[in-house]
Protein backbone atom coordinates (compact mmCIF):
# COMPACT_ATOMS: atom_id res chain seq x y z
CA UNK A 1 0.00 0.00 0.00
CA UNK A 2 1.25 3.49 -0.87
CA UNK A 3 2.01 5.36 2.38
CA UNK A 4 2.35 8.78 0.74
CA UNK A 5 -0.38 11.25 1.61
CA UNK A 6 -1.42 13.47 -1.28
CA UNK A 7 -2.40 17.13 -1.00
CA UNK A 8 -3.02 19.66 -3.73
CA UNK A 9 -1.71 23.21 -3.82
CA UNK A 10 -2.85 25.36 -6.73
CA UNK A 11 -3.30 22.25 -8.95
CA UNK A 12 0.16 20.96 -7.99
CA UNK A 13 0.45 17.66 -6.11
CA UNK A 14 2.36 17.84 -2.82
CA UNK A 15 2.95 14.51 -1.09
CA UNK A 16 3.96 13.91 2.53
CA UNK A 17 5.00 10.86 4.52
CA UNK A 18 5.22 10.17 8.25
CA UNK A 19 8.76 9.52 9.49
CA UNK A 20 8.96 8.73 13.21
CA UNK A 21 5.83 10.77 13.83
CA UNK A 22 7.02 13.81 11.87
CA UNK A 23 5.76 14.99 8.46
CA UNK A 24 8.32 14.89 5.63
CA UNK A 25 7.69 16.24 2.14
CA UNK A 26 8.52 14.71 -1.23
CA UNK A 27 11.37 16.90 -2.51
CA UNK A 28 10.32 16.78 -6.16
CA UNK A 29 6.87 18.15 -5.34
CA UNK A 30 8.26 21.02 -3.26
CA UNK A 31 10.86 21.83 -5.94
CA UNK A 32 8.08 22.03 -8.54
CA UNK A 33 6.08 24.50 -6.45
CA UNK A 34 9.19 26.60 -5.81
CA UNK A 35 9.98 26.72 -9.53
CA UNK A 36 13.16 24.62 -9.65
CA UNK A 37 13.95 22.80 -12.89
CA UNK A 38 16.00 20.22 -10.97
CA UNK A 39 15.20 18.94 -7.48
CA UNK A 40 18.93 18.73 -6.67
CA UNK A 41 19.25 22.50 -7.13
CA UNK A 42 16.97 22.84 -4.09
CA UNK A 43 18.20 19.96 -1.91
CA UNK A 44 21.91 20.75 -2.26
CA UNK A 45 21.52 23.77 0.05
CA UNK A 46 19.96 21.66 2.82
CA UNK A 47 21.85 19.97 5.65
CA UNK A 48 22.09 16.19 5.72
CA UNK A 49 19.58 15.90 8.57
CA UNK A 50 17.05 17.94 6.56
CA UNK A 51 16.85 15.52 3.64
CA UNK A 52 16.67 11.79 3.11
CA UNK A 53 15.36 8.88 1.07
CA UNK A 54 12.06 7.12 1.73
CA UNK A 55 10.97 3.76 0.36
CA UNK A 56 7.28 3.59 -0.53
CA UNK A 57 5.22 0.65 -1.74
CA UNK A 58 3.32 1.10 -5.01
CA UNK A 59 1.47 -1.20 -7.37
CA UNK A 60 4.65 -1.29 -9.45
CA UNK A 61 6.78 -2.32 -6.48
CA UNK A 62 8.98 -0.51 -3.98
CA UNK A 63 10.16 2.93 -5.08
CA UNK A 64 12.60 5.35 -3.49
CA UNK A 65 11.75 9.02 -3.26
CA UNK A 66 13.79 11.97 -2.02
CA UNK A 67 12.17 13.70 0.96
CA UNK A 68 12.85 16.78 3.10
CA UNK A 69 11.93 17.49 6.71
CA UNK A 70 9.73 20.30 7.97
CA UNK A 71 12.75 22.50 8.90
CA UNK A 72 14.22 21.64 5.50
CA UNK A 73 11.01 22.78 3.84
CA UNK A 74 11.13 26.16 5.62
CA UNK A 75 14.78 26.56 4.69
CA UNK A 76 14.07 25.74 1.04
CA UNK A 77 11.28 28.33 0.99
CA UNK A 78 13.48 31.00 2.59
CA UNK A 79 16.42 30.25 0.30
CA UNK A 80 14.18 30.53 -2.74
CA UNK A 81 12.76 33.86 -1.64
CA UNK A 82 16.25 35.32 -1.21
CA UNK A 83 17.71 33.87 -4.40
CA UNK A 84 17.34 34.86 -8.03
CA UNK A 85 13.54 34.90 -8.13
CA UNK A 86 12.54 38.47 -8.95
CA UNK A 87 9.14 37.89 -10.54
CA UNK A 88 6.54 39.32 -8.08
CA UNK A 89 3.96 36.71 -9.10
CA UNK A 90 6.42 33.87 -8.46
CA UNK A 91 7.36 35.31 -5.07
CA UNK A 92 3.69 35.64 -4.14
CA UNK A 93 3.11 32.01 -5.10
CA UNK A 94 5.87 30.96 -2.71
CA UNK A 95 4.39 33.06 0.08
CA UNK A 96 0.98 31.51 -0.56
CA UNK A 97 2.56 28.05 -0.48
CA UNK A 98 4.28 28.80 2.84
CA UNK A 99 1.02 30.09 4.31
CA UNK A 100 -0.85 27.00 3.05
CA UNK A 101 1.69 24.66 4.64
CA UNK A 102 1.80 26.38 8.03
CA UNK A 103 -1.87 27.36 8.32
CA UNK A 104 -3.60 24.33 6.80
CA UNK A 105 -1.54 21.22 6.04
CA UNK A 106 0.66 20.90 9.13
CA UNK A 107 -2.05 21.69 11.69
CA UNK A 108 -4.39 19.21 9.98
CA UNK A 109 -1.76 16.46 9.93
CA UNK A 110 -0.88 16.93 13.58
CA UNK A 111 -4.48 17.01 14.77
CA UNK A 112 -6.06 14.28 12.69
CA UNK A 113 -3.33 12.59 10.67
CA UNK A 114 -5.16 13.61 7.50
CA UNK A 115 -5.70 16.64 5.32
CA UNK A 116 -9.05 17.73 3.93
CA UNK A 117 -9.85 20.62 1.61
CA UNK A 118 -13.17 20.95 3.45
CA UNK A 119 -12.40 20.92 7.19
CA UNK A 120 -15.25 20.19 9.56
CA UNK A 121 -16.92 23.16 11.16
CA UNK A 122 -16.14 23.55 14.84
CA UNK A 123 -18.98 24.83 16.97
CA UNK A 124 -17.73 26.83 19.97
CA UNK A 125 -20.41 25.40 22.26
CA UNK A 126 -19.13 21.86 21.54
CA UNK A 127 -15.48 22.62 22.26
CA UNK A 128 -14.30 21.74 25.75
CA UNK A 129 -11.77 23.71 27.74
CA UNK A 130 -9.27 20.90 27.20
CA UNK A 131 -9.81 21.09 23.43
CA UNK A 132 -9.36 24.83 23.45
CA UNK A 133 -6.15 24.53 25.46
CA UNK A 134 -4.83 21.91 23.05
CA UNK A 135 -5.66 24.09 20.03
CA UNK A 136 -3.91 27.09 21.59
CA UNK A 137 -0.81 25.02 22.36
CA UNK A 138 -0.69 23.60 18.84
CA UNK A 139 -1.03 27.06 17.31
CA UNK A 140 1.78 28.31 19.53
CA UNK A 141 3.92 25.33 18.51
CA UNK A 142 3.44 26.23 14.83
CA UNK A 143 4.57 29.79 15.53
CA UNK A 144 7.63 28.58 17.44
CA UNK A 145 8.65 26.17 14.67
CA UNK A 146 8.44 28.89 12.04
CA UNK A 147 10.22 31.42 14.26
CA UNK A 148 13.06 28.95 14.87
CA UNK A 149 13.39 28.29 11.15
CA UNK A 150 13.52 32.00 10.39
CA UNK A 151 16.07 32.59 13.15
CA UNK A 152 18.29 29.80 11.86
CA UNK A 153 18.11 31.26 8.35
CA UNK A 154 18.75 34.86 9.46
CA UNK A 155 22.50 34.89 8.59
CA UNK A 156 21.77 33.53 5.12
CA UNK A 157 18.98 36.06 4.59
CA UNK A 158 21.20 38.97 5.70
CA UNK A 159 24.01 37.79 3.44
CA UNK A 160 21.74 37.37 0.43
CA UNK A 161 20.07 40.74 1.00
CA UNK A 162 23.50 42.39 0.97
CA UNK A 163 25.22 40.50 -1.81
CA UNK A 164 22.76 38.50 -3.89
CA UNK A 165 19.87 40.84 -4.61
CA UNK A 166 20.83 41.05 -8.29
CA UNK A 167 21.69 37.37 -8.65
CA UNK A 168 25.19 38.33 -9.80
CA UNK A 169 28.50 36.49 -9.68
CA UNK A 170 31.67 37.83 -8.04
CA UNK A 171 35.35 37.57 -8.79
CA UNK A 172 37.22 35.29 -6.41
CA UNK A 173 38.93 38.30 -4.78
CA UNK A 174 35.55 39.97 -4.16
CA UNK A 175 34.10 36.77 -2.69
CA UNK A 176 37.23 36.32 -0.54
CA UNK A 177 36.94 39.85 0.86
CA UNK A 178 33.43 39.03 2.07
CA UNK A 179 35.00 36.31 4.24
CA UNK A 180 37.97 38.38 5.38
CA UNK A 181 40.69 36.55 3.42
CA UNK A 182 42.95 37.51 0.53
CA UNK A 183 42.59 36.41 -3.07
CA UNK A 184 45.74 34.20 -2.98
CA UNK A 185 44.61 32.59 0.29
CA UNK A 186 41.15 31.91 -1.14
CA UNK A 187 42.58 30.22 -4.24
CA UNK A 188 44.97 28.21 -2.08
CA UNK A 189 42.09 26.96 0.08
CA UNK A 190 39.88 26.20 -2.94
CA UNK A 191 42.68 24.20 -4.54
CA UNK A 192 43.41 22.31 -1.31
CA UNK A 193 39.72 21.43 -0.90
CA UNK A 194 39.64 20.21 -4.52
CA UNK A 195 36.87 22.60 -5.42
CA UNK A 196 38.89 24.13 -8.28
CA UNK A 197 42.01 23.13 -10.19
CA UNK A 198 44.62 24.74 -12.46
CA UNK A 199 43.98 24.08 -16.13
CA UNK A 200 47.03 24.49 -18.37
CA UNK A 201 46.30 26.38 -21.58
CA UNK A 202 49.81 26.80 -22.96
CA UNK A 203 52.71 29.16 -22.39
CA UNK A 204 53.90 32.73 -22.88
CA UNK A 205 57.30 34.39 -23.10
CA UNK A 206 58.28 36.25 -19.92
CA UNK A 207 60.51 39.26 -20.58
CA UNK A 208 61.36 39.49 -16.89
CA UNK A 209 62.45 35.85 -16.64
CA UNK A 210 63.68 35.58 -20.22
CA UNK A 211 62.03 32.21 -20.65
CA UNK A 212 58.75 30.48 -21.34
CA UNK A 213 56.29 30.36 -18.43
CA UNK A 214 53.18 28.23 -18.16
CA UNK A 215 49.78 29.85 -18.62
CA UNK A 216 46.82 28.39 -16.78
CA UNK A 217 43.26 29.14 -15.70
CA UNK A 218 41.33 28.18 -12.61
CA UNK A 219 38.37 25.89 -13.31
CA UNK A 220 35.86 24.15 -11.01
CA UNK A 221 35.60 20.40 -10.63
CA UNK A 222 32.46 18.97 -12.25
CA UNK A 223 30.59 18.42 -8.96
CA UNK A 224 30.92 22.12 -8.10
CA UNK A 225 30.38 23.56 -11.56
CA UNK A 226 27.03 25.16 -10.66
CA UNK A 227 28.72 27.22 -7.96
CA UNK A 228 30.89 29.01 -10.51
CA UNK A 229 30.72 30.92 -13.77
CA UNK A 230 33.64 30.78 -16.23
CA UNK A 231 33.44 33.94 -18.33
CA UNK A 232 35.47 34.66 -21.49
CA UNK A 233 37.39 37.94 -21.42
CA UNK A 234 37.21 39.01 -25.06
CA UNK A 235 38.78 42.39 -24.37
CA UNK A 236 41.93 40.79 -22.91
CA UNK A 237 44.91 39.68 -25.06
CA UNK A 238 44.50 36.13 -26.34
CA UNK A 239 46.88 33.32 -25.54
CA UNK A 240 49.60 32.36 -28.00
CA UNK A 241 47.32 29.75 -29.59
CA UNK A 242 44.51 32.24 -30.12
CA UNK A 243 42.40 31.01 -27.19
CA UNK A 244 40.30 33.60 -25.36
CA UNK A 245 41.21 34.15 -21.75
CA UNK A 246 38.58 33.04 -19.21
CA UNK A 247 38.07 34.27 -15.66
CA UNK A 248 36.49 32.34 -12.82
CA UNK A 249 33.53 33.92 -11.04
CA UNK A 250 31.63 32.62 -8.00
CA UNK A 251 27.84 32.63 -8.18
CA UNK A 252 26.70 34.64 -5.20
CA UNK A 253 23.72 32.37 -4.52
CA UNK A 254 26.22 29.64 -3.59
CA UNK A 255 28.74 31.93 -1.85
CA UNK A 256 27.69 30.99 1.69
CA UNK A 257 27.72 27.29 0.89
CA UNK A 258 31.19 27.57 -0.61
CA UNK A 259 32.42 29.48 2.44
CA UNK A 260 30.95 26.86 4.78
CA UNK A 261 32.76 24.11 2.88
CA UNK A 262 36.04 25.89 3.61
CA UNK A 263 35.09 26.59 7.23
CA UNK A 264 34.61 30.32 6.60
CA UNK A 265 31.93 32.72 7.80
CA UNK A 266 31.16 36.14 6.27
CA UNK A 267 32.68 39.06 8.13
CA UNK A 268 30.49 41.84 9.47
CA UNK A 269 30.65 45.01 7.43
CA UNK A 270 30.28 48.55 8.73
CA UNK A 271 26.60 49.38 8.81
CA UNK A 272 25.45 45.77 9.09
CA UNK A 273 22.90 44.97 11.75
CA UNK A 274 24.39 43.50 14.89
Amino acid sequence: MNDLQRFEFDETMVRTVDVDGQPWFVAKDVATVLGYDLTTNMTRVLDEDEKGIHETNTLGGTQKVSIISEPGLYRAIIQRQTGRMTDPAARQRIKDFQRWITAEVLPAIRKTGTYSTAPAQVHPELVSRADLARMVLEAEEEKQVMAAALEAAAPAIAYHDRYVANGDAALVRVWAAQFGISDPKAREMLLAAKVIYRFSIGWRWSQAKQRKVEEYEYRPYARYIEWFDLRPQHEAPRYHNGQVRQTLYIRQEFALQLGAKLGLAPVHQAGDAA
